[in-house]
């Protein structure tokens, strides 16, 4: 996964879970929605995080050797 990209995974992810916590406090959403923002961030930001640890040299690494 590139690392551009990556890190615009991380900032999307972060920023929607972070948008989705203060909901949940405040109440503004239904508390339903708040968690499933805070539950997509999360999982965006997590992927973003673990990616190069199962990418196992696929892609671009492997077709210049390595």
């Amino acid at each position: 996964m590139r690392e551009g990209f990556r890190a615009l995974l991380a900032s999307v992810g972060g920023i929607l879970l972070t948008l989705g916590i203060i909901r949940s406090i405040t109440g503004a959403w239904g508390l339903g929605t708040a968690l499933l923002i805070a539950l997509v961030g999360g999982t965006l930001a997590a992927i973003s995080f673990f990616a190069p640890f199962f990418s196992h040299g696929r892609g671009r690494d492997k077709a210049e050797g390595g």
